[in-house]
């Protein structure tokens, strides 16, 4: 195991509103292996999961808190814990059908120096396994489905919080459910009831998509605009600790004063003109992936990021009548 992450505890409760009643289990997860690197493995994926929010409580009397508080005063017990708040995702579940049912994890583990704890939720899938059964007329091999299978160890989870025990800061990877008619994200808003923040991918996604609108209304040159906007956020994941969307706007435009103010708008109204975000492991290997080039005639091309802005290796050309041309030099091989 990664000495980093070292799981503690673990319960798993079947919250299913099918059943009529959650199931609680009154019995941790033990140190098998295969359960505790099943758990391991989920946390893992979290830690530079770009769709994790970083955010805090906004209500006192919000029951999970108070449960987590209780949990660090040692109030309550881990088990106790759990099933106070798999209680209240039952409870929510019962209101609002469209939720999901699914097996939740909760964990208490060692993050560093931070003790924390996580519920992971893992809603069903169906799949197909073997199945072997003796009958009278001898053995008989057959397929069967099952409905509640889990994701495999690579598999990203859609649902899960982390909660830092000491800090109370919330670590949060939610998805969208239809609530009294209006898809909204109930986790953060109704379950846990903590302050609204993007995520590092959504701040990212955001900004290329305005960036992208402004190109195409304003430049002359929309994909030159934007290969070297995919450049400046390539080049700064390398060189800085974080990424400021004002200094790849300043940077991208340049001597284009009045199509960088339009940008600086756009991106104020949408309240990321200010934000930057941190660079990791994640966020370079994101922003390193390579850029697809679509063309109207259904071709596709894939060029490496870094040599979006070498003319030695591709360029893209203005035709007089209006058209394009897409030109790859200095090639040695071709697979």
């Amino acid at each position: 195991m990664n000495e980093s992450v070292k799981v503690n505890q673990a319960i798993l409760h079947i919250l299913d509103q099918n059943n009529g009643v959650p199931i609680f289990s009154d019995v941790m997860i033990g140190d098998n292996s295969d359960s505790l690197d099943f758990i391991y493995s989920h946390i893992l994926n979290l830690i530079d999961d770009l769709k994790v929010k970083k955010l805090s409580f906004e209500n006192e009397n919000n029951e999970v808190k108070q449960a987590i508080e209780a949990l660090k005063s040692e109030e309550k017990t881990f088990e106790e814990v759990s099933k106070i708040v798999g209680n209240r995702f039952y409870e929510f579940m019962i209101k609002h059908i469209e939720i999901e049912p699914g097996d939740y994890i909760f964990t208490r583990f060692v993050m560093g120096d931070d003790d924390c704890f996580g519920v992971l939720k893992f809603p069903y899938k169906e799949s197909y396994i073997h199945y072997v059964e003796a009958g009278e007329v001898g053995q008989s091999n057959m397929i069967i489905k099952q409905r509640t299978t889990l994701p495999g160890l690579k598999q990203k989870i859609s649902e899960c919080f982390i909660i830092n025990i000491n800090t109370l800061e919330v670590f949060l990877k939610e998805k969208k459910y239809e609530i009294d008619g209006e898809k909204i994200f109930y986790l953060s808003g109704l379950f846990l009831e903590v302050n609204e923040a993007k995520s590092t991918y959504e701040k990212m996604k955001q900004c290329e998509q305005t960036m992208k609108s402004v190109a195409k209304k304003y430049c002359d040159d929309e994909v030159a605009t934007m290969q070297k906007f995919k450049s400046e956020m390539s080049k700064k994941a390398f060189e800085d600790e974080e990424i400021v969307f004002e200094e790849i706007v300043d940077n991208v435009f340049k001597e284009q004063h009045e199509i960088k103010e339009i940008c600086k708008e756009e991106m104020d109204k949408k309240g990321i003109l200010n934000d930057s975000i941190e660079v990791n492991e994640s966020v370079q290997k994101n922003l390193t992936k390579k850029h697809k080039i679509l063309i109207d005639d259904g071709i596709e091309i894939k060029v490496p990021v870094e040599y979006l802005e070498r003319t030695d290796k591709i360029e893209i050309l203005n035709n007089p009548d209006g058209t394009f041309s897409f030109m790859i030099k200095n090639i040695n091989k071709i697979k």
